[in-house]
């Protein structure tokens, strides 16, 4: 599985002529520069809408694919329960049948058990 890292940078025009600048590194399951311009511009908007900021466009000036991951899914799994992501999200986007994840679930329970278990151990 792979995973690019892009660097986006969007420009927020408002009314009163000023332009806030917001720099994003977003990562993405596939090599689309636009579905990478679009997490960018919906991540603009959310701030913009949460500091109560107007504005007129936001408008994307820099796009840089800065690096590509090789994960397996497994691995990519694990991330995505670390940011405790719902069963449907990780379904959909490590396209895993209920199989797959129930042995993933397992498995990974297994792991933070063993973890757990050489933590206690050492103190």
């Amino acid at each position: 599985m792979e995973l690019f890292q892009w660097v986006i940078e969007t420009v927020a025009v408002q009314r009163d002529g000023v332009n806030d600048m917001y720099v994003f590194q977003i990562t993405t399951f596939d090599k689309s520069e636009k579905n990478a311009m679009d997490i960018a511009r919906m991540k603009t908007k959310r701030m913009l809408k949460r500091n109560k900021i107007p504005y007129l466009r936001i408008t994307i000036c820099w796009v840089q694919l800065v690096a590509v991951i090789r994960r397996t899914k497994y691995e990519e799994y694990k991330q995505l329960v670390r940011l405790n992501k719902p069963k449907k999200v990780l379904t959909r986007l490590l396209q895993l049948s209920f199989w797959e994840l129930d042995e993933y679930e397992r498995r990974y329970r297994k792991e933070r058990r063993k973890k757990h278990k050489r933590q206690a151990n050492l103190n």
